[in-house]
């Protein structure tokens, strides 16, 4: 170790170790310390000094001292300025802007931007300024330039001059390629694989799009409709139509033709295409195997989160299995209560609320009224907000009431008084 050291090789090591490893070094020759003055003295232009952990050469002897660290004073270490520096040096960084302003100036002139942009591009990558040729910074500059990047957005990507030349030349013209359908700078700095996947993957799209110059226009013909109507759209919190991949708007479009969507539809209702096409097939196909299928809830299929769409398939398949033959509530009422549908028509018309009560809430209604308590249908019409309750009111309530023999019309008003009331008066 000492022959190192008097080379000079372990200046930097030595300099860098923590308190424990400065414990435990060994004796230093003399010449440490004068190692230690040439190494400030020559290497100023490559380094920052600034303070880590204190050092102290204690004499042994005559020719040799002993490194210690120094208590509750200030301490030593090095930035190499070659390295990129991390945004946490703010002192070091801005020193480095203040040492190279001319280089800064020059790239600003050469980009046309204002130079507080190339200061932020140099904070963010030093190594513009400190160990990158300026030669070869400008070099990918104007390739930059000439494939009409603008100046500031050059600024604002400090991550493609990582990249040599010749790379991000190859990379340029392939981008260029496929830019008129979708902008891709961002995949100047990826991996030579997912840039190969990227662009194959886009260039799948145009081929999609075929000769459509544009993708309102490929959106209109696989709609059938006007370029003018896909703008309205667009503006009517539907931009997805204008950015969406054409091979999922056209995958999404063949499944619900599959299931009956008129075009017209899916264009009045745009939001469907909001959702993945794999999804989309799947619940199309879960709700029409149940028996459940309704094209006029077809937005909510496609947008309803997971947790609410299976909740709304269990309720409409409930609500189904009432229902059994009957097209509709109403229908259904007419059955299982033997009356017209001047008879329905007088309930709803007196209970409005009546017509958000479902078929499955309605069956179990009239199976407790009905079944369990025996009250008429006729009753049942006469007094409709019997249907309201649930079944554990009704229920508990029968229970009391049962053993006070009261006729129907007296057992009606005792299940529909308050429960205020009716404690009062039973309890």
């Amino acid at each position: 170790m000492t022959k190192m050291i008097k080379s000079g090789v372990l200046i930097w090591t030595v300099l860098n170790m923590s308190k424990q490893q400065l414990a435990r070094l060994p004796v230093l020759p003399s010449s440490f310390q004068l190692v230690i003055n040439n190494f400030y003295q020559n290497v100023q232009q490559r380094y920052i000094f600034h303070c880590v952990f204190p050092l102290k050469f204690t004499p042994l002897h005559k020719n040799s001292y002993k490194c210690c660290q120094v208590p509750d004073q200030k301490s030593h270490s090095f930035v190499d300025k070659k390295r990129r520096l991390p945004v946490t040096c703010t002192d070091e960084i801005e020193q480095i802007l203040n040492e190279n302003a001319d280089i800064i100036s020059e790239y600003a002139t050469f980009l046309g931007c204002a130079e507080s942009s190339v200061r932020n591009m140099v904070r963010c990558e030093t190594r513009l300024v400190t160990s990158f040729s300026k030669h070869e910074v400008l070099a990918k500059m104007k390739l930059l330039l000439d494939h009409g990047l603008d100046g500031e957005e050059i600024a604002q990507r400090y991550y493609v001059f990582h990249r040599s030349v010749e790379s991000l030349r190859i990379r340029l013209e392939e981008i260029k390629s496929v830019e008129h359908y979708q902008p891709c700078t961002y995949l100047l700095v990826v991996s030579d694989q997912y840039f190969k996947e990227r662009i194959e993957a886009i260039r799948r799209e145009i081929a999609i799009m075929g000769k459509h110059p544009s993708q309102v226009n490929f959106v209109a013909c696989l709609l059938e409709c006007s370029e003018e109507e896909v703008f309205a759209k667009a503006r009517d919190k539907c931009k997805h139509l204008l950015t969406m991949l054409p091979s999922r708007l056209q995958e999404l479009v063949q499944i619900l033709q599959e299931f009956g969507v008129p075009k017209r539809m899916m264009l009045d209702n745009c939001s469907v295409f909001t959702c993945i096409p794999s999804v989309a097939r799947e619940r199309l196909k879960c709700v029409k195997d149940a028996g459940v299928y309704d094209v006029d809830k077809l937005v909510y299929i496609l947008t309803a989160d997971p947790e609410q769409f299976h909740q709304s398939l269990k309720y409409w398949i409930d609500n189904s299995t009432a229902l059994g033959e009957s097209k509709n509530e109403k229908e259904y009422l007419m059955q299982r209560l033997q009356c017209s549908e001047t008879d329905i028509q007088s309930m709803f018309s007196r209970k409005i609320i009546l017509s958000r009560l479902r078929a499955a809430k309605l069956k179990h209604s009239l199976d407790v009224l009905i079944n369990e308590i025996g009250i008429s249908p006729r009753s049942i019409i006469q007094y409709p907000e019997l249907l309201f309750y649930s079944k554990i009111r009704l229920l508990s309530r029968w229970e009391l009431l049962q053993q006070q023999n009261l006729e129907e019309r007296k057992l009606i008003q005792a299940l529909i008084l308050p429960n205020r009331k009716f404690h009062a008066q039973f309890m």
